[in-house]
């Protein structure tokens, strides 16, 4: 069943006949009767009584002509997709504490001020976690600190970011080694890229690592700093404000330490809406 029969169907509907719908069609009168007849074998009934010189929607007709405007409709808002100029529909996006505290926030603001009809969700979600969402569809796109070889995912560098050797503002003096060798390590949970980095920088001490405090919170390791209570490696963007304000001791830099990246399924279909969060994730690296 072609949908330029249900074109010419619900014309001859509303134009009161066939040679009028033939008119506003732009077909001949042929084309018009010869359509109709392929949706008449195609339903094997017709659709019209003829009486006269007159045509009748009959019981079939009635019942076709509603669900041929449905269709018509559906056809037409499916064109209309990449025509729409406000996006909406639905984007979830995972990611690590720290991207979500101190990356997401900026775009967010921005999605939300030029498509306000998009629906976001965003999910804190750990590495080995956030690969499993992606593989099983739920959902589009992550925010990762480590690029690692694995099937179906698609990865792509957006940025690199500085790490810090900080610590509270009494040691503001205090050589870096002699902190390092003595202080209690404040690190991130196992596995996470700034642990693996600062117990490397550790490892240049010969230092065992034995006295250290586990926290799954960048927050609370920056106020166990304020309190003084050891030493840790963070990002520079996790504490920017702090060291300005000079709430923390900046001990030494470590630039480009880490890269982020964004990934998805490489199955993933490019929607309007995900092209265009794509092209948004993009501008963090600015």
């Amino acid at each position: 069943m072609e949908i330029r029969h249900l074109k010419t169907f619900v014309s001859i509907v509303k134009c009161g006949g066939f040679t009028h719908a033939a008119d506003v069609l732009g077909y001949a009168q042929s084309t018009v009767t010869a359509h109709i007849h392929e949706l008449e074998n195609e339903l094997k009934k017709p659709l019209f009584d003829r009486i006269g010189k007159k045509v009748i929607l009959n019981e079939t007709g009635k019942i076709l002509f509603p669900k041929a405007m449905e269709i018509i409709n559906l056809e037409k808002q499916a064109r209309d997709i990449n025509n729409d100029e406000e996006l909406s529909g639905d984007i979830s996006i995972g990611a690590p504490e720290t991207l979500l505290t101190y990356k997401l926030p900026t775009l967010l603001k921005k999605m939300k001020l030029q498509y306000p009809k998009v629906n976001i969700q965003i999910k804190h979600l750990q590495p080995h976690t956030l690969k499993y969402e992606l593989k099983n569809g739920n959902i589009d796109l992550a925010l990762v600190l480590e690029q690692e070889n694995e099937n179906e995912l698609s990865y792509h560098k957006l940025t690199k970011e500085d790490l810090i050797l900080v610590t509270g503002k009494e040691y503001n003096i205090t050589p870096l080694r002699n902190l390092l060798e003595t202080q209690t390590l404040l690190v991130t949970e196992d596995g996470c890229i700034f642990r693996k980095t600062f117990e490397d920088i550790v490892n240049t001490t010969n230092r065992l690592i034995n006295s250290h405090i586990e926290f799954e919170s960048i927050e609370t390791i920056k106020s166990c700093l304020k309190e003084n209570l050891g030493i840790a490696l963070l990002p520079y963007i996790s504490i920017e404000n702090e060291l300005m304000n000079n709430d923390l001791t900046a001990h030494k830099r470590y630039s480009n330490a880490v890269s982020i990246y964004y990934v998805y399924h490489e199955d993933k279909w490019h929607s309007p809406l995900f092209t265009t969060v794509i092209n948004m994730v993009q501008s963090l690296s600015t």
